[in-house]
């Protein structure tokens, strides 16, 4: 695997991520350094990569490619160097000899992308793989070695996918024959990284197909939080019902497991018992305080002549976990005060709850 695939992947992604991105120019961060690049024949590479693609200088990049890896060419990557304006080293995930997996930030879009060096040979230093992905939002890199159960169960799923979907029945069946000859033979045997095994299933599926749209890709990065289906709302007029669920990311630390708590009165109403309610229904957070107003229909203001109107409730919710809502009866506090006092009581619950975390390290 060379670099071309994977800048060509990063360079799909970062164009994509684009067009919703405002852009400033280069960006730097006021006292950051640049952390070392470990010593070492990955390191190397990197180091010169870095010079070369910074610099913006198609004799460099090619001089770089005559080096390290004569099988590829500097073909298009100046248009990618224009799009990113060059990258700053932000941190050094793994490191070893024979590889290194790091994360940067484009100098020109600020968007942060993660880099995988990894080395055929290391004397002399040769790329076996040398690419970049856009890190999603809210993403967190998840990029673990595959073992030998890994492995089968990567290359099972993929053969299962296709003997369900591929568009030629026949020809899924003899993808499969193929990839479980080259498993006899034993050529994934030494392939711990998963790029390098997509990689190596593209090629030897496509050797077979000859689909060009046939891909097999991996990400390193761990899969987004699963959103939660909070309520629906049904609505009798028109005979429809509105799911309503967490959003899959929002930015900034997640606290999911930091002690939350919702105060509450008589006066709490309507979209404030919803979200109080759905929160308390999922045990994500104590409520404290008074019982509510009890309002849980959605109300639409229907004129009757010139001067009179009345508002309509005309649909209801209805929480998932509870199967109903909190009409006429509002939302029962976990922890019942007078109103004036919930906030005491919820700054006592709060030190209670730290003390006793301290206590447990």
């Amino acid at each position: 695997m060379r670099f071309r695939m994977g800048y060509r992947l990063i360079l799909r992604r970062l164009a994509l991520a684009l067009l919703g991105v405002v852009l400033f120019g280069a960006h730097t961060v006021p006292g950051f350094a640049q952390p070392a690049i470990p010593a070492g024949p990955a390191g190397e590479v990197l180091q010169a990569f870095l010079k070369a693609f910074n610099s913006g200088d198609r004799a460099a990049l090619e001089t770089f490619f005559k080096s390290y890896d004569p099988a590829d060419t500097a073909e298009g990557l100046l248009s990618f160097r224009t799009l990113t304006g060059g990258f700053t080293l932000l941190s050094i995930e793994q490191s070893a000899a024979d590889a290194l997996r790091i994360r940067v930030r484009g100098n020109g879009d600020n968007l942060e992308a993660y880099g995988r060096v990894l080395l055929a040979t290391t004397a002399p230093p040769r790329v076996k793989w040398l690419g970049f992905r856009l890190i999603p939002p809210g993403g967190v890199i998840e990029d673990v070695p595959l073992d030998a159960a890994g492995r089968q169960r990567v290359i099972e799923a993929v053969l299962s996918a296709l003997k369900q979907n591929y568009v030629y029945p026949e020809t899924a069946e003899k993808m499969a024959a193929a990839i479980h000859d080259n498993q006899q033979k034993g050529k994934y045997d030494d392939i711990t990284d998963g790029g390098l095994l997509a990689n190596q299933m593209d090629e030897d599926l496509r050797a077979v197909s000859h689909d060009r749209h046939l891909h097999v890709e991996y990400s390193p990065f761990k899969p987004p939080a699963q959103r939660v289906h909070l309520s629906d709302i049904y609505n009798r007029r028109e005979d429809s019902t509105t799911q309503y669920w967490t959003l899959p990311y929002v930015p900034g630390k997640r606290l999911a497991s930091t002690p939350a708590f919702v105060l509450t009165s008589g006066r709490t109403f309507s979209g404030a018992e919803d979200f109080t309610y759905n929160l308390q229904a999922i045990q994500r957070v104590t409520v404290i305080g008074e019982t509510t107003g009890g309002g849980a229909h959605p109300t639409m203001f229907q004129a009757v002549d010139a001067h009179f109107s009345v508002a309509v409730p005309f649909a209801r919710s209805i929480n998932l976990t509870t199967k109903t809502n909190w009409e006429g009866t509002g939302v029962t506090p976990d922890v019942q005060v007078k109103s004036t006092e919930a906030l005491q009581a919820a700054t006592g619950l709060a030190v209670n709850k730290i003390r006793a975390k301290g206590t447990s390290k």
